[in-house]
C-alpha cells in the first residue's frame, strides 16, 4: 500500500464510518418513533429519503421529555449495533485469504486493518 492509498484510508474511513453512524442513529430514531409513539409520519419521511428528519427534529425539540426519551432510545440502539457490529468484525480474522498483501477483504469493510 503506498502512501496516498494510506492517506485516502486515513481521511476516508472516519469520514465513511461517521456517515455510517449517523445513518444507524437516524434509522434508530425514525423506528424508535414508530415503536414508541405508534406514529409511522417519522419512519415515513426516513424511509421517503429524508435522512435529516430525525436530527432536524431532535434538535428542534430536544427539551421535550418524548424527544429526548426517543433520542437516549435512538443512541442506546445505536451503541448496541455498533458494538454487534465491532465484535463481528473482528470474529473474521481472514488475513492470508488470497487478498493482497494478507489482508483480509472483511478488514477492509469493517473499517480498519485487523
Amino acid at each position: 500500500m503506498n502512501r496516498l492509498e494510506k492517506a485516502v484510508a486515513l481521511v476516508a474511513g472516519p469520514i465513511v464510518g461517521a456517515g455510517a453512524a449517523f445513518y444507524a442513529w437516524s434509522a434508530s430514531y425514525a423506528a424508535a418513533s414508530y415503536l414508541i409513539l405508534k406514529s409511522p409520519t417519522m419512519w415515513k419521511s426516513f424511509a421517503g429519503g429524508d435522512v435529516l428528519m430525525p436530527a432536524n427534529q431532535a434538535w428542534y425539540y430536544l427539551g421535550n421529555p418524548i424527544v429526548t426519551k426517543l433520542i437516549s432510545a435512538a443512541t442506546m440502539s445505536t451503541l448496541a449495533l455498533s458494538a454487534v457490529a465491532g465484535r463481528w468484525c473482528m470474529d473474521r480474522d481472514l488475513s492470508g485469504s488470497g487478498s493482497a498483501m494478507g489482508l483480509s477483504m472483511w478488514s477492509v469493510h469493517c473499517g480498519g486493518w485487523i
